[in-house]
């Protein structure tokens, strides 16, 4: 386990002992130490408890005896409540004239470079001549350019 989880489990711990010991807690005996511990485990577990003969006089010296050990009432159950719906950023119309403009120059430079890679590619495949090399490589290019800006008004930015 991580030390520093160690750490902070042991200070919950601590301050919850602290908060107990300065909150009363209602008719209690004396002292926390005349109480029998199977009276504080089945307090914690729930359940009645079991007293011995020899656990008998200190829970007499509590005021507490096998037949005047008083149950606390049935807690009432506790009901999950309905999520409620987060409630929305306001939602911006759309981009600006400045964003579309940048996602589409951008999104048609990428679209060139890739157009230009394959043209490039498919020129150097088929070995063409100088004059046909250059329609191979900036048809798509272009091609691919013009598809790819358009596309970007078809897209969202990352913050929308």
């Amino acid at each position: 386990m991580d030390p520093d989880m160690v750490r902070q489990q042991a200070e919950a711990e601590r301050e919850a002992l602290a908060l107990l010991r300065k909150k009363p807690a209602g008719p209690a005996p004396a002292s926390a130490a005349a109480i029998p511990p199977a009276v504080l485990t089945a307090a914690v577990q729930g359940t009645a408890p079991a007293l011995h003969d020899a656990a008998a006089p200190q829970a007499s010296e509590a005021g507490l005896t096998s037949g005047a050990v008083r149950r606390a009432p049935p807690l009432p159950e506790v009901q999950p409540h309905e999520p409620q719906p987060a409630v929305p950023a306001p939602r911006r119309q759309g981009a600006s004239i400045a964003e579309q403009a940048g996602r589409f120059i951008s999104f048609g430079v990428a679209g060139a470079m890739l157009g230009g890679g394959l043209g490039i590619v498919a020129a150097d495949y088929m070995q063409l001549p100088a004059n046909l090399a250059k329609l191979a490589i900036f048809g798509p290019a272009a091609f691919l350019a013009g598809v790819c800006a358009v596309a970007s008004f078809y897209t969202k930015a990352f913050h929308e």
